[in-house]
């Protein structure tokens, strides 16, 4: 009895290590994919934040210009609607329990709207913040000088994680947190230009 015991402790040392392996591991990766959810939703409601902020910028410094208003309204609208249909495409994906790796249809709405964004904040930065007068430029240039991704290569990469991130997590959760996920995507959906106020 006594050397059964003593095989048993033996066989269980290891064990209990191998184990204590695997929890630390598992809360580690656990970890991890919460990190990168809460990452990839900050990155998306930076974007939303600084398309409804660019378009505060457009009625406020632009109103008087009107081809330059009009123009600022098209490439918002196309931008909106883009990120918007990112985001409607990101949640098919997770309620359908896709891949999003070979999702084409992702990767191809990514793009689009990654181009769109680049194409109206960059109009903004041109056509507004580089024009605004002296009393209010040091506000405009807060703007135009925040941190924030301009490139479309950088912003693409930084959307793509972001999207794997979410992906990750939604993944590991239930069906709770799965509605929770949803809900916040709904959330970080861009609102239209007529909802968009003007800077005060």
């Amino acid at each position: 009895m006594t050397k059964n015991l003593a095989d048993f402790s033996i066989l269980i040392k290891p064990l209990a290590a191998l184990l204590s392996v695997l929890v630390l591991t598992a809360f580690t990766t656990q970890g991890a994919a919460q990190s990168s959810y809460a990452e990839g939703v900050g990155l998306m409601k930076r974007e939303q934040t600084l398309g409804e902020s660019s378009a505060g910028l457009l009625k406020t410094f632009a109103k008087d210009d009107m081809p330059t208003l009009v123009q600022g309204i098209k490439l918002y609208a196309l931008a909106q609607a883009n990120f918007n249909g990112l985001l409607e495409t990101l949640k098919g994906t997770l309620i359908k329990k896709g891949d999003l790796a070979e999702s084409k249809l992702f990767q191809e709405t990514l793009d689009l709207a990654v181009k769109r964004r680049v194409a109206f904040t960059d109009f903004v930065d041109e056509k507004v913040l580089s024009r605004s007068e002296e009393g209010t430029r040091s506000f405009a240039a807060v703007l135009g000088s925040a941190d924030f991704l301009k490139g479309a290569a950088e912003l693409l990469k930084a959307l793509t994680d972001a999207g794997f991130g979410i992906w990750n997590a939604y993944q590991k959760a239930g069906a709770e947190e799965r509605q929770q996920i949803s809900d916040q995507l709904d959330s970080l959906k861009w609102r239209s230009f007529d909802k968009v106020p003007a800077l005060e």
